[in-house]
C-alpha cells in the first residue's frame, strides 16, 4: 500500500489528471495531488481488468481525502480512446490544469532481429504513441482554458527513464520507444510554452522508491502552482 507523503505546495482549487494510474509511482502521484488539495481524475493504460480494479480502489481513496475524483477506462495507445477521456474530464471536472503521463509497458528482453511487426507497435504504441495522444489531447483543452493571472493555462509532467537505466540487452523497440519519449518532451516544452503552457520530464529509474520518485513529481507541480 501506498502511505501518504508530505506535499510541498498547497494545490486547492487545482485540477489534475493522472493517465496510466495503475502503475504503482503513478498512484502515489494521484494520492499526493488529492491530499494536497487537488481533484484528481485518473484512467488506466491498457483497459485490462486488472488495472480497472486497482484504478477503482484508487479512486476510492482519492474521494476519501474530500477530493473530487473520477475514473476513465483507456487503451492509450488509441487515439480515439484517449481523446474521448480527456473530454469527458475535461467536462466533468471544468478544467484541467495539471496533467501526469505514466505511458510505461516493459516487454520481455529479446534480441532485435527477433522483434515482430506486432510487436515492434504494440511497443512504441504504448511507451511513444500514447504518451503523445495524451499530451496533445489535454494541450487542445488547456489552450481553451484562459490562465489564471501572472501564471500557466496548464502544466504537463512526463514521467520517462534514464537511458543509464539501460542494460545491455534491453528490448531495442523500448528503448527507442524511450529515447523518443524524451525527445518528444524537449519539442512540446519549445512549441507549447510560448502558450503558457509547462511541459517538463522527470526521470523514474527501474529502482526508484515509489515515495521518492512521486514526492519529485508533486515538487515540481507544487512549484507552478
Amino acid at each position: 500500500m501506498i502511505g501518504p507523503m508530505t506535499t510541498p505546495a498547497d494545490l486547492g482549487g487545482r485540477c489534475a489528471l493522472v493517465m496510466g494510474a495503475g502503475q504503482p509511482v503513478a498512484a502515489a502521484i494521484a494520492m499526493g495531488l488529492a491530499e494536497a488539495g487537488a481533484d484528481v481524475a485518473i484512467t488506466s493504460a491498457t483497459a485490462d481488468a486488472e488495472e480497472a480494479f486497482e484504478l477503482r480502489r484508487l479512486a476510492k481513496r482519492i474521494s476519501a481525502t474530500g477530493q473530487r475524483s473520477s475514473i476513465e477506462s483507456v487503451d492509450m495507445s488509441i487515439a480515439t480512446s484517449v481523446q474521448v477521456a480527456v473530454r469527458k474530464v475535461a467536462k466533468e471536472l471544468g478544467r484541467i490544469d495539471l496533467l501526469v503521463v505514466a505511458a510505461d509497458l516493459r516487454p520481455e528482453q529479446r534480441p532485435a532481429e527477433r522483434i515482430s511487426d506486432a510487436d515492434w507497435a504494440r511497443v512504441i504504441g504504448h511507451n511513444l504513441s500514447a504518451m503523445f495522444y495524451a499530451c496533445r489531447s489535454v494541450a487542445r483543452e488547456m489552450l481553451r482554458q484562459e490562465p489564471a493571472p501572472d501564471t500557466h493555462r496548464g502544466q504537463i509532467i512526463v514521467l520517462t527513464v534514464p537511458a543509464e537505466t539501460f542494460e545491455a540487452g534491453t528490448d531495442a523497440a523500448y528503448v527507442a520507444a524511450k529515447a523518443g519519449a524524451a525527445a518528444l518532451v524537449t519539442a512540446l516544452s519549445r512549441e507549447w510554452q510560448p502558450h503558457r503552457i509547462n511541459v517538463a520530464a522527470i526521470e523514474v529509474s527501474f529502482t526508484a522508491e515509489v515515495g521518492d520518485a512521486a514526492a519529485a513529481v508533486l515538487r515540481l507541480a507544487g512549484r507552478s502552482a
